[in-house]
């Protein structure tokens, strides 16, 4: 069985950059004592930043 190996196109060119920017990013945001989360269903979030101990609710009471 022969092997193809997949060479990067083109167009994975920029999409590769974005990643590794947001990778540093995060890297940074981590670095500097905050927590960093990657939405699964984001309706245009990309990334969420936080304080260690904030909470995204609102107590009930």
């Amino acid at each position: 069985m022969r092997r193809v190996r997949r060479c990067a196109s083109r167009l994975d060119a920029p999409l590769a950059g974005s990643r590794i920017g947001r990778n540093r990013l995060v890297g940074e945001l981590v670095r500097a004592g905050l927590e960093v989360a990657d939405p699964v269903r984001d309706n245009g979030v990309d990334l969420l930043a936080s304080a260690p101990h904030f909470t995204w609710t609102q107590p009930l009471g």
